[in-house]
C-alpha cells in the first residue's frame, strides 16, 4: 500500500512556508537596482547560481530594449461608446469619477503605455462578441472572493481574501429583513486608461488587456480619463512594481508598452502570494427599555 502521507509535501519545520506564483516582468525597462528591489524576495529564495542566471536574463532583456526604435504611434482611441446609462446609478463609479472628464471608448491595446511592471502568467478567458467584451472590460459588479471562518457564539469572525481589492469592511443595515450586513466596500475593476500629452497609460486592467492581446483581439472597450499632470497617472501604492511616470516613462522615446509583455523585453520569475484579511468581534449587551 502506498503511504500518501510520506509523498505529500508539507511545511518544513523551523521555517516560514511561502507560496509563489509565476509573473512576467518588464525587466528590460528596469535598471539593475529597480529589478533587484522588485524581485528581492524571490531572489533571496534562490541559490547563488540561479540568482546569477536570472540577473543575466534581466541584463539580456535590457540589451534588447536598448536596440528598440522609438515608438511613433500612441493613438489608442478608435471610437466612442455610449455607456452613459451603464453607471448612472452606480454609487462607487459616481464617487470615483462623477466629477471628472471621463468617456468610454474602443481602444487599440497595442499602443498603450505600461506603468505596472508585471502581469500574472495565467491565461485570461477573453470573449470576442461586442457585448461580452463590454462586460469583460467594464463590469458593473466586481465581487471580492472571501473565505470566512466563525468561532461561535460571538466570534471573532475571520475574513480572508487573495484579492488586493479587499481593503476593509463596511456595515449596512437591511431594515426590511432585520439584518446587519458586513461586507467589503463596493469597488470598480474597469479597464482604465489615462491620457496625458497624447500618450495613453494603462491604470487598471493589465491582465485583461494582456489577455486580449494574446488572443488577437484588435479593440477593447475602456474608460478613458484625461490627466493634467504625471501624478494623475502614477501608481504609487505598487512601489517597485510600478514605473515612475514623472521621473522615467514620460521622457522615453520608446516607453514600456503593454504589448511588450511576453516578449524579449521580459523575464519570468515568481512572486510572493499575498493574503488580505480582517477580523470582526461581536459584543451583545442587553437593554432595558421602558415603554
Amino acid at each position: 500500500m502506498t503511504d500518501h502521507l510520506v509523498s505529500t509535501p508539507g511545511a518544513r519545520r523551523g521555517i516560514v512556508s511561502k507560496s509563489y506564483f509565476p509573473v512576467n516582468v518588464l525587466a528590460g525597462f528596469m535598471d539593475d537596482s529597480h529589478f533587484r528591489a522588485f524581485a528581492q524576495e524571490y531572489l533571496a529564495s534562490l541559490p547563488d547560481s540561479e540568482q546569477t542566471a536570472l540577473l543575466d536574463k534581466a541584463e539580456q532583456a535590457r540589451t534588447f530594449v536598448g536596440g528598440l526604435s522609438p515608438h511613433q504611434d500612441f493613438t489608442a482611441e478608435v471610437e466612442p461608446i455610449d455607456l452613459s446609462q451603464r453607471f448612472a446609478d452606480h454609487a462607487a463609479f459616481q464617487s470615483a469619477f462623477g466629477s471628472l472628464p471621463v468617456r468610454f471608448s474602443w481602444i487599440r491595446p497595442e499602443n498603450i503605455v505600461a506603468v505596472q511592471t508585471f502581469v500574472n502568467s495565467q491565461q485570461e478567458d477573453v470573449p470576442s462578441g461586442e457585448n461580452e467584451l463590454i462586460d469583460f472590460a467594464l463590469p458593473v459588479h466586481s465581487e471580492v472572493p472571501i473565505e470566512i471562518s466563525f468561532i461561535p457564539p460571538l466570534g471573532p469572525i475571520y475574513l480572508v481574501s487573495s484579492s488586493p481589492h479587499f481593503a476593509g469592511l463596511g456595515v449596512q443595515m437591511d431594515n426590511d429583513n432585520s439584518r446587519v450586513i458586513i461586507q467589503p466596500p463596493a469597488h470598480l475593476n474597469l479597464i482604465q486608461l489615462v491620457q496625458l500629452a497624447g500618450r495613453y497609460y494603462l491604470r487598471n486592467g493589465y491582465h485583461r488587456v494582456v489577455g486580449a492581446l494574446r488572443a488577437g483581439i484588435p479593440q477593447l472597450p475602456a474608460l478613458v480619463v484625461d490627466a493634467n499632470q504625471p501624478p494623475d497617472v502614477e501608481l504609487p501604492q505598487l512601489g517597485p512594481a510600478a514605473f515612475s511616470v514623472l521621473r522615467y516613462v514620460i521622457s522615453l522615446p520608446r516607453p514600456p508598452l503593454v504589448a511588450d509583455f511576453g516578449g524579449a523585453a521580459t523575464v519570468d520569475i515568481r512572486m510572493r502570494e499575498r493574503r488580505y484579511g480582517a477580523s470582526v468581534s461581536l459584543q451583545i449587551s442587553p437593554l432595558n427599555i421602558g415603554v
